[in-house]
């Protein structure tokens, strides 16, 4: 019986966090809709991101000050092509820092503009997601391979994918021997949750879900995320609401206070 109640438990967590995201993304959708029907002369300012606990923090802070905002979550490379299209007017993504800083870059660069202007949120942290203990001795990707230890991934198309391909390219490691490689994920909670209840061994995304699931973290890569946003747009009152809370040294001090962040 104990056995059945811990699978439910991890079946209703794992569950809960690949909902949350998308729950959120209604939310705010439906507070902005709110907000039009309320008042036409506020603008809704309307923000694509790939799901991350800053952003969260971030849209938590702006409803609290009564600031509207449409935001989507979306994966780094459907975020970034409702930018292009003018489906948002910010657009939220990260990359790693150092060396593989300009491999994933490169991933974007042909759709970067240079009349875009880049705003830092915050740095964090990636890695390994292991049971408590880290009983398999998960040390890296190239651990990931060995027999037995079983992995959860994220979809094709997150920027969180894209890094962890790029760390086992460059640790030599073949996809195809790690297994699990082909069970996806949505969201970082969802990959911890995933840890969490038993069914895999490891899973590569942030931080935070980690922690809050009891896990062990690996730590492998820094990244920065950070919004892009049209120069011409900078001056929009909506931006500027935004822009004042991304500097705000209450909202920034949320930020530090999550595992792996630091907004300085």
């Amino acid at each position: 019986r104990a056995a059945v109640v811990v699978r439910m438990h991890g079946h209703d967590q794992r569950i809960a966090a690949r909902l949350t995201p998308l729950l959120d993304s209604l939310a705010s959708e439906v507070e902005s809709e709110i907000e039009r029907a309320l008042s036409v002369i506020q603008p809704v300012l309307r923000v694509h991101a790939t799901h991350g606990f800053a952003v969260e923090t971030l849209r938590q802070a702006l409803a609290s000050r009564q600031i509207p905002i449409d935001l989507k979550y979306r994966d780094s490379d459907e975020a970034l092509t409702a930018f292009i299209d003018r489906q948002c007017d910010v657009v939220g993504l990260h990359l790693p820092i150092g060396e593989l800083e300009t491999e994933i870059a490169a991933h974007y660069a042909a759709r970067i503009q240079n009349d875009w202007t880049l705003i830092h949120l915050a740095t964090r942290r990636q890695g390994l997601a292991v049971a408590p203990g880290n009983p398999k001795q998960i040390a890296g990707v190239a651990d990931l391979a060995h027999r037995g230890v079983r992995f959860v991934n994220r979809q094709s198309g997150s920027g969180t994918r894209l890094l962890l391909d790029a760390l086992l390219h460059r640790a030599n490691v073949d996809a195809r021997a790690i297994e699990g490689y082909e069970i996806l994920e949505y969201t970082h909670a969802a990959v911890a949750a995933y840890v969490g209840s038993g069914m895999a061994d490891a899973g590569f995304g942030l931080e935070v879900p980690a922690r809050r699931f009891g896990l062990d973290f690996v730590p492998l890569v820094s990244e920065r995320y950070f919004f892009l946003v049209r120069n011409e747009f900078l001056g929009e009152p909506a931006m500027q609401q935004f822009d004042a809370v991304l500097r705000d040294a209450a909202f920034r001090t949320q930020v530090a206070q999550l595992p792996g962040y630091d907004p300085s």
